[in-house]
């Protein structure tokens, strides 16, 4: 959608350009007309970069000099692609051309996460958040990271350190939150950190609101289920796990839990 954004934009400085032309000129329909040419010259060059955004970032980056927007977008095409080093390179450019560039700051933080670089993916995150700091996917992406790392403590047996990263990760989730009430994303990642820190009843109360906002959603549905079936709510449960298998039925977490919950006990 960026990609459509930006060129629109031309398009509508062309217009104003025209109009502007018109009010000062006699000859409006010779005014009128050479606007439309102007759209209709530039329409059949562009067209072959209008196939997706990676070809028409690419083509952004072929023809201008240091632009910092087309290598964080071209970085996010092959990210999605699953080229995640050649993703951070193109990260690492952009931010080389505008170190200001939350954007790229943010891409850069998901990438290194992929790759278990937690400490570095928060670091960049955290810029993001110094240059943005009303943005909400990097509050949610810099509370994952915590979460993220809470789990590795709890795995080293390192209880107190985890403690404190899930109440970062809660922090940054309710900053989310805050910005984006409607973030169904959010509330289910802040239910699986309450869910991880034994508040039962805070953590449905968000993996239903994620459901709320987002019923086709499987992994909340499955969260819900396996809370519920921890409070001895065993047909709330069941509920909840046949929904997710509805919804997902290539699902094995979900089969498994909802055979054990059925078994003879």
């Amino acid at each position: 959608r960026y990609s459509y954004l930006a060129t629109v934009g031309v398009f509508i400085a062309i217009t104003w350009a025209s109009l502007e032309f018109i009010r000062n000129s006699a000859t409006r329909i010779g005014a009128a007309v050479m606007a439309l040419a102007l759209c209709c010259l530039v329409t059949p060059v562009q067209a072959g970069y209008w196939k997706n955004g990676e070809t028409l970032f690419t083509h952004a980056l072929a023809v201008t000099r240091d632009n910092h927007i087309a290598y964080n977008y071209v970085g996010y095409y092959l990210w999605n692609k699953g080229e995640t080093d050649q993703a951070i390179e193109y990260y690492r450019k952009s931010i080389e051309i505008e170190p200001t560039y939350d954007e790229a700051h943010n891409n850069y933080g998901i990438a290194l996460a992929v790759k278990g670089q937690l400490d570095d993916a928060i670091e960049q995150f955290q810029i993001a958040l110094r240059y943005k700091d009303h943005a909400a996917s990097a509050h949610g992406n810099l509370g994952n990271a915590y979460a993220a790392q809470a789990n590795n403590f709890l795995v080293q047996g390192n209880n107190a350190a985890a403690e404190a990263k899930f109440d970062d990760a809660i922090s940054e989730f309710n900053q989310c939150l805050r910005l984006k009430a409607d973030d169904s994303q959010g509330h289910y990642n802040l239910g699986n950190v309450y869910a991880q820190r034994g508040k039962s009843a805070e953590a449905i109360q968000e993996f239903r609101k994620a459901i709320q906002l987002k019923p086709e959603n499987p992994e909340a549905h499955f969260a819900l289920g396996f809370v519920l079936s921890r409070q001895g709510k065993s047909a709330e449960a069941e509920t909840e796990y046949l929904i997710a298998l509805k919804q997902k039925p290539n699902y094995p977490e979900a089969t498994q839990q909802l055979s054990a919950l059925r078994s003879p006990k």
